[in-house]
């Protein structure tokens, strides 16, 4: 049943049944829809863990739309395997 602007209120919630979405789904909405997005990642940090065995990443990005507006920004620090030996 479609839900229109006028069916919907604040504090009103909505599930979804679940669903896998596919590296098809994506291409085709972005085909779609002209909805591309790109991401810009800066490494601010990096070291070692204190027992050597894994390195932590400091990191910021900026996820920039289709006019290469940023809609998302942020600071992510990540933890990385090293190569192995």
């Amino acid at each position: 049943m479609p839900r229109y602007f006028e069916d919907l209120a604040v504090g009103d919630r909505i599930v979804t049944p679940a669903r896998t979405i596919t590296e098809a789904d994506v291409v085709q909405f972005a085909q779609l829809t002209g909805d591309t997005i790109r991401a810009v990642v800066t490494i601010t940090e990096t070291r070692l863990t204190s027992d050597g065995k894994r390195g932590i990443v400091g990191r910021t990005f900026a996820v920039h739309n289709q006019r290469d507006e940023i809609v998302q920004a942020g600071r992510s620090p990540v933890m990385v395997s090293l190569r192995p030996a």
